[in-house]
C-alpha cells in the first residue's frame, strides 16, 4: 500500500484512460467542392484526437476514406464521384461516437476534361491490374500542395 502512495509522489502516474468512443463528437463539419467540381472536400474537428471514416454515398455507389492517424483537425477529399450528383457525406469517428452528416451536389466537369469510356467484350471479367493517373496539360495547373487531406483510394 505504501508503494502506491509513493509512486504518484515520485512523478510516476498511471496512464490516463482514453475517452470512451461515444465521447468523440464531430463538430465544425464543412463540406464543399474542391478545385475540381467532382471532388468533395470535407473538414471537421473533434475535441479529442481520433481517427474517422468519411463516406460519400450517391446514386449508384459510394466512396470511402479512412484516416490513418488520430488528430483533432481533420480533412479528407472524396474522389470518383460523377458530375452533377447529390452526395450524402457521413463522418463517423473510429470505434463509434456520433456521426456528422451533410449533403452536397457535385458540379459539371471542366471543358478540358476529356470523355473517357471503356468497352469490353466481357465487362465482368475486366480486372484492373495497376493504378494509373491521367495527366493533362493545362495552362492553369492545380496546385497539388493546396490541400494535404486524405484521398480516396479508388473510384466507386
Amino acid at each position: 500500500m505504501l508503494a502506491l502512495v509513493l509512486l504518484p509522489a515520485c512523478g510516476i502516474a498511471p496512464k490516463p484512460t482514453p475517452p470512451a468512443a461515444d465521447a468523440v463528437e464531430v463538430s465544425a463539419l464543412t463540406v464543399a467542392l474542391a478545385d475540381m467540381p467532382t471532388v468533395v472536400r470535407v473538414r471537421w474537428h473533434t475535441d479529442v484526437a481520433a481517427r474517422a471514416t468519411v463516406t460519400g454515398r450517391f446514386a449508384g455507389g459510394e466512396v470511402r476514406v479512412e484516416e490513418a492517424e488520430a488528430v483533432t483537425d481533420h480533412a479528407a477529399l472524396l474522389v470518383g464521384i460523377p458530375a452533377l450528383t447529390e452526395v450524402a457525406v457521413e463522418v463517423l469517428p473510429a470505434g463509434g461516437g456520433e456521426a456528422g452528416t451533410a449533403t452536397v451536389v457535385t458540379g459539371s466537369l471542366p471543358s478540358w476534361v476529356p470523355d473517357v469510356t471503356m468497352e469490353a467484350d466481357q465487362p465482368h471479367s475486366v480486372q484492373p491490374t495497376a493504378a494509373g493517373v491521367l495527366v493533362f496539360n493545362r495552362e492553369d495547373p492545380i496546385d497539388p500542395t493546396a490541400d494535404r487531406g486524405a484521398v480516396s483510394p479508388g473510384c466507386a
